[in-house]
């Protein structure tokens, strides 16, 4: 009923525009319906324990980055040692006729070289368990925060289903209002 006065009013040339104005105004319309559905913004509940997640992933990707560059840095120690074992043989190969003294040296320092390839080799060993743990723990902590962004990803379609659902009622409910039939 008093929608079918705003529309007289507005359209009755006989009013003041002031009161024409005035009388609009003072029923509320589609828009002002729509408005009052206030939208409320999502607010995901587990947000700290999701962003402790994506911290624990990135400790792990530093984690990660820092086994891999140990791995590597003792790669290249065992091929440097690998390289001088090598020039140290091929030296005492080379001079077949050397003092006894001389000999004895360069065959304790090739036995020295060679316990430290033996040592190097199994620093590279370790270095390879530990950033191989270091992977497996980085898949571990990604799957952890998948978990949880999948959940919020859903909790967030569902708030927004039911947002969608408040504002087709209100727009029903303000249609409703708009296009009722007046009884006179």
């Amino acid at each position: 009923m008093p929608h079918s006065t705003r529309k007289t009013a507005a359209a009755c040339p006989c009013l003041p525009a002031s009161l024409a104005h005035s009388l609009q105004n003072s029923f509320p319309d589609c828009a002002s319906v729509k408005s009052q559905a206030v939208r409320v913004s999502f607010r995901f509940g587990m947000q700290k324990v999701l962003d402790y997640r994506e911290q624990c992933e990135e400790e792990a990707k530093v984690r990660l980055a820092r086994c891999r560059q140990r791995l590597q840095e003792a790669g290249a120690l065992l091929d440097a040692l690998a390289a001088q074992l090598q020039e140290a043989r091929s030296a005492l190969a080379a001079a077949p006729l050397m003092e006894t003294a001389d000999r004895w040296l360069h065959e304790q320092h090739i036995k020295g070289l060679e316990a430290d390839v033996a040592s190097a080799a199994l620093q590279k060993r370790m270095q390879e368990q530990l950033t191989d743990e270091a992977r497996k723990l980085l898949a571990a902590r990604a799957m952890d925060r998948k978990v949880l962004e999948k959940l919020k990803e859903r909790h967030c379609q569902r708030h927004m289903r039911e947002d969608s659902l408040k504002e087709q009622r209100a727009n029903d409910e303000a249609a409703t209002l708009r296009y009722k039939i007046s009884p006179f």
